[in-house]
């Protein structure tokens, strides 16, 4: 027996249509058509029409496909889209990477270098793509059926695909029949976007028999967003107006970019275009451009090599040079400044003068070593984590108590020096002080924050900023003690 044609299906579709409707209250006749058009190119290879009792238009279109043009709803991978999908995730996905990361001040440019940063964004954005990839191939989007996309372009009441029941590799089961034989790829895949979009579904036989394997949903399933497009028949050409010439002009140009088909009768026609998703990539990597750039900004602005800095510190130390107490300056280009008698700090406090003295007397002492030898090795850390030196000398000049607060003593200046970069990462200055100052002291180092204070109070405020700074920091060591100076 030969094979069905398109317009045995057609005919036997729209024999069924008729039955399958004439329960259907209505007003007035029903009218049906085959090989409709729209002004848009969309074809309906039937069309019926009535209008209910409520004086509501109701239309339902259907798409017959015999098995000479079996591809209309056999699916294609959309491997391009999905490709493109992917991409555009994980360009989100190292855009978001590079956005922590300079909002925690983690793995920045400036901590890690420009190479081990881009590295990690270019790492989040792999693990992005691959996962969106694997979690998403088996998407409907990603599997093109000609006949469901074009039912998507356009609203019907109800729409129906109606093919051969031989169309299909394996041949398709009927209710009632043995289940245990797996269907084939393309009919599963067919069936499951029928049912998700609403459509339904009918086989036709060699004796041109119907039988409904899905039936189309009641409701709209796409709320209303599928446009009303009017149908006319195919021999009737209707010209289009400037405004739509012009406008498929230059919907064409872009799908031509795009990799939409441009042919109104190719089958790929509706496919997806990716404009959007090269869009995202373009924004998200002007993104992070822009975090790249401000990051190079906020480099230091000293590029000392750190091995040389070192070597030149211990060679001044070890010289015995002492630090100038004494300068010769024109006293006309030094800014004058009168009036001024604020403190470090700005301090309020309710303590008596009683009870500060008595707070004093319960301080760790230090007492200074008058005969320590000069060129000690005590370090003061600037905002961009360079040192500067003095000696003991610089202690001996003080008069009145001194008081430090120490964070941290420590038996070498490596290990000194190792705690002050903890606190660097943390944007916390500290300075190193060398022991050998003082007298009786079982530590070489110690850690401390801020200046050496003139006054208690001032001190302990000053004490009290730095230990939220370490608690905002989550730094397990927060426990600060303020150390009395004395001669």
């Amino acid at each position: 027996m030969a094979l069905l044609t398109e317009d045995k299906i057609k005919l036997a579709s729209l024999r069924f249509l008729k039955s399958h409707y004439k329960f259907r209250p209505r007003v007035g006749p029903t009218t049906a058509h085959f090989d409709m058009k729209s002004e848009e190119g969309i074809i309906a290879d039937g069309h019926l029409y009535f209008v209910t009792e409520e004086g509501e238009q109701f239309l339902a279109t259907f798409e017959a496909t015999s098995d000479q043009i079996f591809e209309e709803v056999k699916y294609k991978p959309e491997f391009r889209i999905l490709f493109w999908d992917s991409l555009a995730a994980g360009f989100i996905i190292a855009a978001l990477t590079f956005l922590y990361g300079f909002f925690k001040n983690q793995f920045t440019i400036r901590e890690v270098g420009w190479p081990m940063t881009l590295s990690i964004v270019f790492l989040g954005g792999m693990i992005g793509f691959w996962c969106y990839r694997f979690l998403v191939k088996g998407r409907h989007r990603y599997r093109y059926i000609y006949a469901v996309e074009q039912f998507k372009r356009y609203h019907a009441d109800e729409q129906w695909i109606a093919i051969s029941n031989t169309i299909f590799r394996k041949p398709l089961r009927l209710k009632g029949e043995d289940q245990e034989e797996p269907e084939d790829d393309f009919l599963e895949e067919l069936k499951r976007q029928c049912v998700d979009f609403g459509i339904g579904l009918l086989t036709v036989s060699k004796n041109e028999s119907v039988q409904m394997l899905i039936s189309p949903a009641r409701k709209d399933v796409f709320e209303n967003k599928r446009r009303m497009i009017h149908f006319v028949a195919q021999n009737i050409k209707k010209g289009k107006s400037w405004g739509r010439r012009l406008s498929d002009r230059g919907r064409n140009g872009l799908d031509k970019i795009f990799g939409r088909s441009q042919n109104s009768t190719s089958l790929q026609r509706y496919r997806r275009s990716f404009y959007k998703q090269v869009l995202i990539c373009g924004v998200a990597t002007a993104l992070m451009s822009f975090l790249f750039y401000k990051e190079l900004q906020d480099l230091p602005m000293n590029y000392v090599n750190k091995k040389d800095f070192e070597r030149e510190v211990l060679a001044k130390v070890d010289s015995g040079d002492i630090e100038t107490s004494q300068y010769i300056a024109d006293s006309n280009s030094v800014l004058q400044e009168e009036g001024i008698s604020a403190p470090y700090l700005h301090v309020e406090t309710n303590q008596t003068p009683d009870q500060e003295k008595e707070k004093i007397r319960d301080l760790d002492t230090w007492k200074i070593n008058l005969h320590a030898k000069t060129g000690g090795s005590n370090y003061l850390q600037s905002e961009e984590e360079v040192y500067s030196t003095y000696d003991c000398e610089r202690l001996f000049n003080f008069d009145q108590e001194l008081f430090l607060i120490k964070y941290a003593l420590l038996p070498d200046f490596e290990s000194a020096k190792k705690e002050l970069g903890e606190l660097a990462k943390n944007k916390i200055n500290g300075n190193i002080l060398w022991l050998g100052c003082f007298e009786k002291q079982k530590f070489n180092y110690a850690v401390y924050f801020d200046l050496l204070h003139t006054d208690f109070m001032e001190a302990g405020q000053s004490l009290k900023v730095y230990q939220d700074r370490l608690e905002e920091a989550r730094f397990t060591k927060t426990e600060l003690r303020l150390v009395k100076i004395v001669k």
